[in-house]
């Protein structure tokens, strides 16, 4: 499709929250992880019917001088300025969003088949973000990662488990006898 935009979400965390696929700046679709869905899940519901919030800037001329102003509208879904809304909306809110071209969200569904932490995996979604057009090193680096992870998982553990024989312990009979007491006459 011209002009689809895919943008990951990531909490501050650095946890992966959501996915927003756009076409032309409007709405396709919005993605969101179980995390993702419980913090945002209402409110984007609220898109699809009235629109994402935006603050916006306006130039006012006046006698005095040009002076700013600023005002909230909403952004349609269907509007072209969707996807730039909702990036602004997620970085007011502290979250950060990495646009991925399609070759690029190839290698970052490749990086998903690895046991990575959530700051790992932001910190490969912000290399291929800024890989640009060529992805050949990252596309070989993927493939050997997924050949050791598939490797050591095909592994089937060697070791023999030593079974513990419980240690009998003889018990002594204790046959102290009590120190008796001598009570002293003073």
């Amino acid at each position: 499709m011209a002009g689809t935009n895919t943008v990951l979400i990531f909490d501050r965390d650095h946890t992966l929250v959501g996915e927003l696929i756009t076409t032309n700046g409007r709405l396709e679709q919005i993605l969101f992880t179980e995390r993702g869905e419980s913090l945002f899940g209402e409110k984007a519901q609220s898109w699809v019917v009235h629109g994402i919030p935006m603050l916006c800037q306006a130039k006012c001329a006046s006698r005095a001088g040009d002076s700013k102003a600023l005002y909230h509208t909403r952004v349609k879904t269907r509007q072209p300025e969707f996807g730039h809304a909702f990036e602004t909306w997620m970085k007011w809110h502290g979250l950060a969003c990495l646009p991925l071209d399609d070759s690029a969200f190839l290698c970052w569904n490749r990086s998903l088949k690895l046991p990575l932490e959530p700051n790992e995996r932001f910190a490969v979604c912000v290399g291929l973000a800024c890989a640009g057009d060529d992805l050949s090193a990252w596309n070989e680096t993927l493939e050997k990662a997924e050949k050791i992870v598939d490797d050591a998982a095909s592994l089937k553990p060697r070791v023999k488990k030593k079974t513990m024989k419980k240690a009998s312990v003889k018990k002594k009979s204790a046959s102290r006898k009590k120190p008796s007491r001598k009570k002293s006459s003073i």
